[in-house]
């Protein structure tokens, strides 16, 4: 006489029986019977937590891992599939099995029916929830993953995609060699810049440009870029840069290439939304390792500096609703200066002042504002 052994799979705590149905390792208790109870919310007020609570001889591991099984084979399993087994339950029994109906009170809040597509769309939802919490599990166990906020907006079925796309992206990262952006483009013969006639280098840009884009890479041009800068900057800089040896799916490595002017100009923009948006935690103290100068050129301490922004603050109702546009921008190799017209909304409407700004390299990364005529134009503004 043979006997029939259960067959494991590759989900922890799932195994089928001799009719290939999946059911929880060391219970009787099939997928499809859990499914039912824990996404059966609506009508009895459960979670995968609550169904433990319910019933503690099974773990939230063994809760989970049946979760996971039944999402990943949906086609089989799926309650919206008449052939389903669930989907059998469902039509012919209109009830949960009686060995899942709830022990404690507490689970039971209301009497609430749901018309059929109401209950499946529910149980559809709740899977997708409880399978993105062990995701989100994952990958805080795995690779130490500190973030665990999710947008209210953000549908758990969305939710889910984004989650498998870190996953991977984590799986990949972790093993992934460096290589150079031309390695990665198949190390192609690539013309030089002067070996090209004015007339065909637009074209041949844009040869570039697609050929790193069918090899997921993208260049953001930032700033005014001629089309031989921009061939120069890709072929001179951008082929000898390093990146990572990654293949995922929809996954675009970016490369930024900003004109001086335009990184200078950055800066002016994010020291005058400091600012306006009377940033204390880091626009003051971000100003602790450079000299500071007045209006007029003359050095000043930072507590000087800081009396003067905190006078303007008194008058500002603060806001991050700022326009900056540069009128006129010079770039040296050890100064920058930058003049330029900032709007903002008032009560009445909308105020504008024009500024200069004298910038020096950074302590720390880019530039910095060491001097500027905003604060005493802002005081006699508001002083109106």
């Amino acid at each position: 006489m043979s006997v029939a052994f259960p067959t494991t799979t590759s989900y922890e705590h799932i195994h089928l029986d001799e009719n290939d149905a999946p059911y929880i390792a060391g219970t009787t208790i099939k997928v499809v019977e859990l499914v039912m109870a824990v996404m059966a919310q609506k009508a009895y007020g459960w979670s995968p937590e609550e169904l433990h609570f319910q019933h503690p001889y099974l773990s939230m591991s063994q809760i989970h891992s049946a979760l996971a099984y039944y999402w990943e084979h949906k086609e089989t399993l799926d309650v919206s599939n008449p052939r389903s087994n669930l989907a059998h339950v469902m039509m012919n029994t209109g009830r949960l099995f009686p060995s899942f109906y709830p022990r404690h009170p507490r689970s039971i809040y209301g009497g609430t029916v749901m018309t059929e597509p109401e209950f499946l769309d529910d149980i559809r939802e709740q899977i997708q929830k409880s399978l993105a919490q062990s995701k989100r599990q994952q990958l805080r166990d795995e690779f130490g993953m500190q973030m665990d906020y999710t947008s209210p907006s953000l549908s758990p079925e969305a939710e889910n995609e984004w989650l498998d796309y870190i996953q991977e992206f984590e799986r990949q990262f972790e093993n992934a060699r460096a290589i150079t952006v031309r390695e990665k483009i198949g190390d192609p013969p690539i013309r030089l810049a002067a070996d090209i006639p004015a007339e065909a280098l637009a074209e041949a840009l844009n040869d570039l440009l697609e050929l790193l884009f069918a090899h997921n890479i993208v260049v953001d041009f930032l700033g005014n870029w001629d089309d031989l800068a921009a061939y120069r900057y890709i072929t001179e800089e951008l082929l000898d840069e390093e990146t990572t040896d990654m293949h995922i799916e929809g996954m675009l490595s970016h490369f930024d290439a900003a004109t001086p002017e335009y990184d200078v100009e950055m800066w002016v923009d994010d020291f005058a939304r400091g600012v306006f948006w009377q940033d204390r935690t880091y626009f003051l103290p971000g100003l602790d390792r450079q000299p500071l100068f007045d209006a007029a050129g003359r050095p000043i301490t930072l507590a000087q500096f800081a009396e003067k922004v905190e006078a303007v603050w008194a008058r500002l109702p603060a806001t991050n609703q700022i326009d900056v546009q540069p009128t006129a921008t010079r770039v040296g190799e050890d100064e920058a200066t930058v003049t330029a017209v900032i709007t903002w909304p008032t009560n009445e409407g909308q105020k504008q002042v024009e500024a200069s700004f004298r910038l020096q390299p950074s302590p720390y990364s880019g530039w910095c504002v060491v001097q500027t005529s905003l604060l005493e134009t802002l005081l006699a503004v508001l002083y109106v």
